[in-house]
């Protein structure tokens, strides 16, 4: 089979078969994903005798298209050696991916030392486009995305800012549909993102939940520097539990009480009394008095950081963010959205 790519951009993936490449072609395994380089080269390969069926992806726009600095124009050829009986040569609707979602696909691919499902790599592709066509992506500033990797290593693959650094997690507590379990006594993440990293009237954080968390206090993503302040915290407290907020106040913003997962965040815009917080599919406001002190300490997740981990939490997440104010309607459309094309597909 032979493909000639011209394209600064365009994604080759063989998933059936090992290709033998010719000239300067790269190297072609099952299941690789090739990024084709700006200089046109041509990618050669030989079917095995022994496999009776081919399958080609290929991802590429069919006209000119600009995504981010590039404006490729893009080209194909397709050449069969081998008997048509022995060949199934499939090209998919072109995907044009954006440069960071493409980056970030890359990396947990790395990670997971394998490549996604199609639905997948659409599906991040999807979250990524949006949050930026809302005007939220340039104000998250640390996320992960802890689902649709194939591996609890893919999965703290940061989407945004430095990666988390994981305290007794394990494979088993991973599920790609629907995120990352803690155990309510030892695990949690430390997202290494400083809580002065942003101005303390312009933050937010937002988590979502698959599975609510048990009796008592649980933090979902909380860091506390010095009791009775509160720098930052989702979280839930009693039985049945309700959810509370807080971010640079003093004072924790109790929401409701009931059986509900999905989205959670809370942000604080302005130096004022009032913080806003958004649950079940609906943003209120709330007053909690504004504390300009700041700390380097880091945000935690699935705990509190109190000068180390406390409130524990057994609940299930699949994505996290932290960053600068945003619209958390907005937020929460893409990332309910994105939990579900995954869902959908793995």
């Amino acid at each position: 089979v032979g493909l000639l790519v011209q394209s600064s951009k365009a994604l080759v993936r063989v998933p059936a078969v090992n290709l033998t490449a010719t000239a300067n072609a790269p190297a072609l395994n099952s299941g690789a994903l090739v990024e084709v380089p700006s200089t046109s080269i041509a990618l050669s390969g030989i079917i095995p005798a022994q496999v009776g069926t081919m399958n080609v992806i290929i991802e590429m726009p069919s006209q000119p298209i600009s995504v981010g600095s590039h404006a490729p124009q893009v080209s194909t050829s397709f050449s069969v050696s081998v008997p048509a009986s022995n060949t199934n040569l499939t090209a998919y609707a072109p995907t044009v991916f954006d440069d960071d979602a493409w980056t970030y696909i890359l990396a947990v691919e790395s990670a997971d030392t394998q490549a996604l499902e199609d639905g997948v790599r659409t599906a991040i592709n999807t979250f990524v486009v949006g949050c930026k066509s809302d005007g939220i992506w340039n104000a998250i500033k640390a996320s992960c995305i802890l689902a649709g990797a194939r591996t609890l290593n893919g999965a703290l693959v940061p989407l945004k800012g430095t990666a988390p650094t994981s305290f007794n997690f394990v494979a088993g507590d991973y599920n790609r549909k629907t995120g990352l379990a803690g155990d309510g006594s030892t695990k949690y993440l430390n997202s290494n993102f400083a809580y002065d990293a942003t101005s303390p009237s312009d933050r937010h954080a937002s988590t979502y939940v698959t599975t609510r968390p048990g009796g008592g206090t649980h933090a979902l993503l909380a860091n506390t520097a010095i009791s009775p302040a509160r720098y930052i915290a989702i979280r839930t407290t009693g039985d049945p539990a309700v959810y509370e907020y807080v971010i640079t106040g003093q004072t924790l913003v109790v929401g409701a009480t009931g059986s509900f997962t999905g989205f959670l965040g809370v942000l604080r815009s302005s130096a004022d009394g009032s913080i806003s917080y958004r649950e079940n599919g609906a943003t209120s406001t709330g007053s909690s008095t504004y504390i300009a002190t700041t700390t380097t300490q880091t945000d935690y997740v699935f705990a509190d950081n109190f000068g180390g981990p406390r409130f524990y939490t057994d609940a299930r997440m699949p994505f996290y963010s932290i960053g600068e104010s945003l619209d958390l309607a907005l937020l929460d459309s893409r990332v309910t959205q994105l939990i579900a094309d995954i869902d959908a597909v793995v």
